[in-house]
């Protein structure tokens, strides 16, 4: 992902960087974010394809290339995730499964509209960090993360299975992150409970790689059942 793909840059403004690993604090733009309808294109522009491992301006993670050691045995109880809403952010989106490119770096979704989480990895609800990652932009406007550096801690994050069950996350904090420093252990191994990671590209666009130069990595824990 990132920077070794043929990209396009759109009109998303986006705040200065912040020092590696530093909370966001200046979230950019405050426009609502798109719901699951999202934007009207329907699929990628010839500039842009987005058949898995290749993307466009709204590239997630450049290297996040997950351990092999993160891959779980995926346990009876805890269901397919099919769909993931952040009502703060007005998100509500499909979940497809990802996995690796030929890279072995994470596929990212084939449209701008709809979020994905790592199938290596665990599923949201089982123990471990799961991770969700999404577009920011598109080649026609924002997509279905451009609102994820507004997210503040508390803020809910809310994960539907096929069998009807959802698990319910909160935001512990908000990070941006240079693409060329992505924390690969924080993001797939650091986790003791069941943790949640949602991310997408953020901070300044470089013109030169045809790609954002960072990182927004959203660090959300599960709420305990009461």
């Amino acid at each position: 992902l990132g920077a070794h793909l043929p990209l396009q840059r759109t009109t998303v403004v986006e705040s200065s960087p912040s020092p590696v690993g530093q909370s966001v604090a200046d979230p950019g733009p405050t426009a609502a974010g798109p719901t699951a309808a999202g934007p009207t294109a329907a699929g990628p522009t010839a500039a842009g394809t987005t058949a898995a491992g290749t993307t466009d301006s709204s590239t997630v993670p450049s290297d996040p290339t997950p351990r092999p050691d993160t891959a779980v045995d995926m346990g009876p109880n805890v269901a397919l995730p099919t769909s993931i809403e952040i009502p703060d952010i007005e998100v509500a989106s499909d979940l497809v499964p990802l996995g690796l490119d030929a890279d072995r770096r994470l596929e990212v979704p084939a449209r701008p509209d709809v979020a994905g989480w790592y199938a290596g990895g665990p599923r949201p609800g089982e123990h471990g960090a799961a991770v969700v990652v999404g577009h920011v932009d598109w080649t026609d406007g924002p997509a279905v993360f451009w609102q994820l550096p507004a997210l503040a801690t508390g803020d809910p994050v809310i994960v539907h299975a096929d069998d009807g069950t959802t698990v319910e996350f909160v935001v512990d904090r908000v990070e941006r992150w240079p693409k060329a420093e992505f924390p690969t252990d924080l993001v797939y191994r650091d986790a003791d409970g069941v943790e949640l990671r949602l991310i997408t590209c953020g901070g300044v666009f470089d013109d030169q790689v045809g790609s954002y130069r960072d990182n927004i990595i959203v660090f959300a824990s599960r709420v305990t059942p009461a």
